[in-house]
């Protein structure tokens, strides 16, 4: 089996190691059918890969040398196109070396403002090796459209041997091309957090003042008070005047009424009696009517035979 086989061969196992070890989706890889015994220059090339949108890939970089020759102290770029992402691998590394490396010591630093990622080698004894000098893992955008090619080139600052000689290099850039359709975009709403605040119920208390203390004070009557005692029908209603030496009796029997007034004098004694008899047709009345003229009639008639005396 030849050199360039056995390059093949390796390269092709560790992109698939590496793939698998990282749980990343291959796609579809171009072969760089380059004999290395063919070449008369050493060639530096960017892969040629397939991918699909939104698909992190891993995008090998091919070294190939002249029978004998070597490549020990070195300074290689590549130029990445925008939307393009480089990330770290596992081992927080932006490389991961591959058969045309591992002979020597790499180190790489990202500038993703110009989208570079800088190799530099170095080592004593060189590397003999052609083939995936390493690989680095680009993140495909995920509204990338079908067909649309993203340009990978290499550029050269420096190409040493072992003994630091300067060694002829050229480049050949590659490229990744979408393929597939357009990956789906989900977009999730936050969710609308409403707040509903509940005022207290506002307790109204009404308190009513007490009912005033009414306090009713009753004066004794006074001289000259009338008070008044209605008798039943039949009886005798009697009204005393509080006035001093006086008295009205009322009196109401049998449905008829006689009132009898009396005046006093000055000295508190009576100087004469006015009787008024009211006549209603009843007998009963009549009669005693007539009792209560006699009485008057006899009293005058002894106040005269006095006189005459």
């Amino acid at each position: 089996m030849s050199k360039s086989t056995i390059a093949k061969i390796a390269a092709v196992v560790c992109s698939a190691a590496t793939l698998g070890a990282l749980g990343i989706v291959a796609s579809a890889q171009t072969t760089l059918d380059v004999n290395p015994g063919a070449v008369t220059t050493t060639t530096i090339l960017a892969g040629k890969v397939e991918a699909e949108p939104g698909e992190l890939v891993q995008f090998p970089v091919y070294i190939y040398q002249p029978e004998g020759t070597h490549y020990a102290a070195t300074g290689l770029r590549l130029v990445y196109a925008e939307g393009l992402t480089i990330q770290k691998n596992n081992r927080d590394s932006y490389g991961t070396k591959g058969v045309a490396g591992d002979d020597i010591t790499q180190t790489f630093i990202l500038n993703d403002k110009v989208r570079t990622l800088g190799l530099g080698t170095m080592g004593t004894d060189g590397e003999y090796d052609s083939g995936v000098a390493y690989t680095c893992l680009v993140k495909v955008p995920d509204d990338a459209t079908p067909g649309t090619q993203y340009d990978m080139k290499m550029e050269i600052e420096s190409w040493l041997d072992k003994k630091s000689q300067p060694v002829a290099a050229e480049t050949v850039p590659g490229w990744i091309k979408i393929v597939g359709e357009p990956k789906e975009t989900t977009t999730t709403e936050a969710p609308v957090t409403t707040t509903t605040t509940t005022e207290a119920p506002v307790t109204t208390t009404t308190t009513s003042a007490p009912a005033p203390v009414t306090t009713t004070t009753t004066a004794a009557p006074a001289p000259g008070t009338t008070t008044t005692t209605a008798a039943p029908i039949g009886g005798t209603t009697t009204t005393t005047d509080g006035k001093a030496g006086g008295s009205t009796t009322t009196t109401k029997a049998g449905g008829a009424a006689a009132t009898t007034t009396a005046k006093p004098s000055s000295g508190g004694s009576s100087s004469g009696s006015k009787t008024d008899a009211t006549k209603t047709g009843d007998a009963g009345v009549g009669v005693a009517v007539a009792g209560l003229m006699i009485a008057a009639g006899a009293a005058v008639a002894a106040t005269r035979k006095k006189k005459e005396d």
